[in-house]
């Protein structure tokens, strides 16, 4: 109540974030009538306290998740099919909406089943002389100890070095997938056992990390020496990140948000 927005969609590649106090209230007429002036012009008619970010693509809140999808995931999965890893962050404050661009409902499906859906057409159009497996599984970090979404009341897993496929998560569930409708029930599954509590910022914060990983193998068919590749999409629901001011957090709340910041500023450090 309250609320209005700051941002706007200047073209697909820039925002602006425009002065809080840019219209401040001063008074109302009759009820219903509210009155605003203008405040802290500089030369040039520019706000002191507006800022202009420049992307490679840029969406508004009037946006899909398949117009989002389609201009960042979607590049992606033909690489994929041909052995190559992907990684795809979905990063932003907490109550921003990342959990539904990545995971959506059934009338409005995010990037995770929407990469699967399109794994499966890439697929269809491409299994003439190839056989292909689709693997997924589904991780949560919470307080930096990694556990498994697609089984209750998971203990805390190992993560080991693989030979072959790098890190991995010892024990950790593979389910072989047929088809985008049963990866929105696995997701829906999983995200039920997300360890999320009500902030002063968010009513359902998720306090943890969850990451889809798809994995799809490729194999010459009919073929005694076939050749096989595997490649892997990872999509990542990143717990929001939280200013203690804003979400009121005391105690073990305030010790999770410490982590989740601590983990997030772990993406951008240099190296």
């Amino acid at each position: 109540k309250g609320a209005r927005t700051i941002t706007r969609l200047v073209d697909e590649k820039c925002v602006v974030v425009m002065d809080p106090e840019e219209e401040a209230f001063v008074g109302a007429g009759a009820p219903g009538l509210h009155k605003y002036v203008k405040k802290k012009e500089v030369a040039g008619g520019v706000r002191r306290r507006e800022r202009r970010y420049m992307f490679d693509a840029a969406y508004d809140g009037e946006s899909s998740n398949e117009a989002v999808y389609a201009g960042t995931v979607l590049p992606h999965i033909a690489g994929v099919l041909r052995g190559t890893n992907a990684t795809v962050f979905a990063y932003g404050a907490t109550g921003s909406g990342k959990t539904h661009t990545m995971v959506g409902d059934t009338n409005d499906p995010g990037l995770m089943v929407l990469s699967l859906r399109d794994v499966f057409r890439f697929i269809g159009r491409d299994s003439a002389d190839k056989d292909y497996t689709v693997e997924c599984s589904y991780t949560e970090v919470y307080n930096e100890l990694v556990y498994d979404l697609l089984i209750p009341n998971s203990s805390a897993l190992e993560l080991r070095e693989d030979p072959e496929r790098g890190p991995m998560v010892a024990g950790l569930t593979h389910v072989k997938v047929e088809d985008e409708k049963q990866i929105f029930s696995l997701l829906r599954q999983g995200n039920g056992r997300r360890k999320t509590e009500e902030t002063g910022a968010n009513a359902v914060s998720s306090r943890s990390h969850a990451v889809l990983e798809i994995w799809v193998t490729r194999a010459e068919r009919n073929n005694y020496n076939k050749a096989f590749s595997t490649g892997k999409l990872a999509l990542v629901d990143l717990a929001g990140a939280e200013r203690a001011s804003e979400t009121n957090n005391r105690g073990q709340q305030l010790r999770d948000g410490a982590n989740i910041n601590r983990s997030l500023l772990s993406l951008v450090r240099p190296k």
